[in-house]
């Protein structure tokens, strides 16, 4: 007898679904980064394109957490929520840790305007 992880293969997700993720997601990073070869190399190279890209990786975990439908179009047939609970709530963690970080080391001067004005 076959256990399902070896009927579905490791992974939960559809094929097409994490091309077209994960190209986004490259798109939004060159975008930044082509950003920083043609503008002042001294900036912060996180710019909203990596920013982008992170709540993209938040919005689509939190979607597969709270719509079956968006469930249904994204996960193989066979894979439940129960499975990837654990994973999606860490990757939703860690997607707005970053997003927060990065807001604000982007942002410094609003701290600095903050700092000086106390």
């Amino acid at each position: 007898m076959k256990t399902e992880i070896e009927t579905h293969g490791v992974f939960s997700h559809k094929t097409p679904y994490v091309i077209a993720v994960v190209s986004i997601w490259n798109l939004l990073f060159f975008l930044d980064f082509f950003n920083i070869i043609t503008k002042d190399l001294s900036s912060i190279p996180v710019g909203s394109g990596a920013i982008t890209a992170l709540g993209l990786l938040f919005l689509t975990s939190f979607l597969v957490l709270i719509s079956k439908r968006y469930r249904k179009i994204v996960l193989k047939e066979g894979r439940v929520l129960k499975h990837l609970k654990k994973r999606l709530y860490f990757v939703m963690f860690t997607s707005g840790l970053m997003i927060l970080l990065f807001y604000v080391v982007t942002n410094i001067h609003w701290l600095d305007m903050l700092f000086n004005n106390l």
